[in-house]
């Protein structure tokens, strides 16, 4: 309908060809704070952000037109580094990145909401990075403590889990990722970032 109200004379100049399209692997990604012991659920893709390293959303909440992105693949990533901390007695849970990453995918749940649409609640344990460090755990120093980091999945992107049908989010609609815990988890070191990437197509129009 907007294409019609252009003049005619006018669309020699035009700088965009909405009536072709290109297509482009890409990957939408947001981050948010996880506070320890206080965080219930978080909204993901709902704001514009600052720095890019935190996300590449151009507009809160939506794809300003004319691009419209089709999701392949969620994944989870979350944001620690390396952490020294004090071996734990036998048997007991040792705290540390391992046990953060641990606590918040087994009982972490995801939630991929396009308009008024539920896109299925899954499990944040199924949702792999693909990719980064995988974990392991170290004497430390002296032989008093233990170093460890970890993140989902082995790093191949072959342990990415694709949706069975992709889900393509039309220009201009509202979406958003929401994560669940019914119960508020502790971390070690305090307050920690998660990030969200929908890995798949960016559909734009051809300049």
């Amino acid at each position: 309908m907007l294409r019609a109200e252009i003049p005619l004379e006018y669309r020699r100049y035009a700088s965009t060809y909405p009536a072709g399209s290109e297509v482009l692997g890409w990957a939408l990604y947001d981050t948010v704070t996880y506070v320890s012991a206080a965080t219930l659920s978080l909204e993901l893709f709902t704001t514009v952000r600052g720095n890019r390293n935190l996300s590449n959303m151009e507009a809160a909440g939506a794809l300003p037109a004319p691009k419209s992105f089709l999701v392949r693949a969620p994944r989870v990533f979350l944001r620690q580094r390396p952490r020294a901390v004090a071996a734990a007695a036998v048997t007991n849970p040792n705290t540390g990145a391992t046990d953060n990453l641990v606590q918040l995918t087994n009982t972490g749940v995801f939630r991929l909401i396009v308009g008024s649409k539920e896109y299925g609640f899954i499990p944040l344990w199924m949702l792999s990075s693909g990719g980064g460090v995988q974990g392991y755990i170290s004497q430390g120093g002296a032989g008093t403590g233990i170093i460890d980091y970890a993140t989902l999945g082995v790093p191949d992107t072959r342990n990415v889990w694709s949706l069975a049908k992709p889900i393509h989010i039309e220009s201009q609609v509202n979406f958003k990722v929401e994560l669940y815990w019914d119960v508020a988890v502790t971390l070690a070191g305090g307050n920690l970032e998660i990030q969200i990437v929908l890995d798949g197509d960016m559909i734009r129009a051809i300049q």
